[in-house]
């Protein structure tokens, strides 16, 4: 193997690679495109988000958001209702079969992290978090410097989340 190939960052890319394509091979059965995930994710946490809501929360373009909202509304996982306040918004809510869907990609991303953890001892995989938190304090006390070469500035890239 290289020296990239032993390199933290390769080797978390990588996993994190192999991760969501596990989960996205779990999933072709279901209409939902992988980018659509974080968007069932946060509507599944809190209904009734605007359009730019979700963009500032995913830190994605309008125009992603609405393509992909779109796609989810014709696929029955979405539906929109005008806000009460001001008609000119829509807030998003998932449907039943929305909400199902999103049950099914926890249960299928929990049974991938059990399979990734397996041959860990618990006192390993309790490791591996703390290293995990620890990793994610530094970024969230460095988020000035890397502002200034990640143009992205957004709820989504300071929880460092995936779904």
């Amino acid at each position: 193997m290289s020296e990239k190939e032993h390199s933290v960052d390769f080797l978390m890319i990588k996993l994190l690679h192999v991760y969501a394509a596990k989960i996205f091979h779990q999933l072709s059965h279901v209409n939902l495109h992988p980018g659509q995930m974080p968007m069932l994710n946060i509507l599944y946490q809190q209904e009734g988000l605007s359009q730019r809501e979700i963009c500032s929360r995913l830190c994605i373009k309008p125009s992603t958001v609405t393509v992909s909202l779109q796609r989810m509304e014709k696929a029955d996982l979405i539906y929109r209702v005008a806000d009460a306040k001001d008609k000119r918004i829509q807030r998003i809510y998932l449907t039943d079969s929305g909400k199902e869907i999103h049950r099914e990609v926890e249960k299928i991303r929990k049974e991938v992290g059990s399979v990734m953890l397996q041959g860990m001892t618990p006192e390993e995989v309790e490791h591996l978090k703390n290293r995990s938190f620890r990793c994610r304090r530094i970024w969230k006390k460095c988020r000035e410097v890397l502002r200034l070469r990640i143009t992205c500035n957004c709820e989504y890239s300071e929880q460092l989340r995936i779904f």
